[in-house]
C-alpha cells in the first residue's frame, strides 16, 4: 500500500470530499471494546485513532500481570473523504489487526473512501441494501456504497483524460491487493463521481467476512463456512457464534490479534506509523 500512497497521481484523487468538511468524530462505547469514526474523513484523522489507542491505560490484573483494554472493533459511519487519509486508516485498521463494522442506525453508512477502510480490515461486516430495504435499518447494521475515484482538479483535452483514467487503473490494483473482487471493481468504476452504487447483501457475501487469508486460516482451524453462514436466519448465526465453531473463531482472532494491537501500539508510542 505504500507505493499507493506514494503514487504521484493520488496527490489529488478525491472520493467524495465534503464541503466544510471538519475532522471525523472519534468515540468510544462504554466498555472500550470498540471505537467509532463518524463524519467526513480528512487528514489527521488516522493519527487521532492512532493516539486513542496510545492512550489506553493499562489494567492491573495481579501485582505481577496487566493488559491493555484496547478496542477490538472499528464501527464506520462516514460519506468518505480525503482519499489518501483514508489510505493511511487502512493502513492502521490492518496494523492493529481490527475488524470493522457499518454503523447501525437509520443514517448509518460507509461510502466513497470509507470502502477502502472496511475492505483492509481482518474482519468487517455491513448491511446489503436490498437488506436493509427489505427489513429496515434499525435491525441491520449500514450499507456500503461505491464510486469511481475522480482528480479534484482535472486538465482538459486528453491529456486530463488519460490522468482520469491512471487513477482508476491505480485504484483497481489497490483494491485488488484487498481481495475485492472484479466484479464489485467494475460496479464501482462504471458509477460516476456524482454517482454512487450501494453493494446489495450478494456483493457483501462475495466480499468475505474475513480477509481472504484469516478466511483459509478459520476454514482450516473451525470448520469455518461462509456459504452456510450466509443462509442461516439472524437468529441462528447468533446461535452458531456460541456453538463450537463460533467459539473457535473468537477465541482464534482474539488469541492472534490481542497481541498484534500490543505490539503495533508499543511500536507507535516509539514513533513509528504504518503509513509513513
Amino acid at each position: 500500500m505504500r507505493s499507493f500512497l506514494l503514487a504521484v497521481t493520488f496527490a489529488v484523487v478525491s472520493l467524495t470530499v465534503p464541503r466544510h468538511s471538519v475532522a471525523a468524530n472519534l468515540s468510544a462505547d462504554d466498555l472500550g471494546t470498540s471505537v467509532t469514526l463518524s463524519g467526513a474523513i480528512v487528514p489527521g484523522d488516522a493519527e487521532r485513532l492512532a493516539s486513542h489507542f496510545m492512550s489506553t491505560k493499562p489494567i492491573q490484573i495481579s501485582t505481577t500481570s496487566s493488559y491493555y483494554p484496547f478496542p477490538n472493533t472499528l464501527y464506520l459511519n462516514s460519506p468518505g473523504g480525503d482519499v489518501l487519509e483514508a489510505v493511511r486508516l487502512a493502513e492502521l485498521v490492518r496494523a492493529l489487526g481490527l475488524a470493522v463494522a457499518v454503523a447501525p442506525g437509520a443514517k448509518g453508512s460507509c461510502a466513497s473512501s470509507c470502502f477502502l477502510i472496511y475492505v483492509s480490515a481482518v474482519a468487517r461486516s455491513a448491511a446489503g441494501i436490498d437488506t436493509l430495504r427489505a427489513q429496515g435499518a434499525r435491525r441491520n447494521l449500514g450499507a456500503l456504497g461505491v464510486h469511481r475515484p475522480y482528480l479534484r482538479e482535472i486538465a482538459s483535452g486528453p491529456a486530463g483524460a488519460r490522468e482520469q483514467e491512471e487513477v482508476m487503473v491505480a485504484m483497481r490494483a489497490h483494491l485488488t491487493k484487498f481481495g475485492v473482487g472484479q466484479a464489485l471493481i467494475d460496479k464501482m468504476m462504471s458509477h460516476a463521481s456524482n454517482d454512487i452504487y450501494w453493494l446489495d447483501a450478494e456483493d457483501i457475501r462475495a466480499l468475505g467476512a474475513y480477509s481472504a487469508g484469516v478466511e483459509e486460516q478459520l476454514i482450516s482451524k473451525c470448520g469455518y463456512n461462509s456459504k452456510r453462514d450466509a443462509k442461516q436466519s439472524a437468529r441462528d448465526f447468533l446461535e452458531s457464534m456460541n456453538s463450537g465453531s463460533g467459539n473457535c473463531i473468537t477465541a482464534y482472532m482474539t488469541a492472534t490479534y490481542d497481541p498484534v494491537r500490543l505490539t503495533t501500539v508499543d511500536r507507535m508510542r516509539q514513533g513509528w506509523r504504518p503509513w509513513k
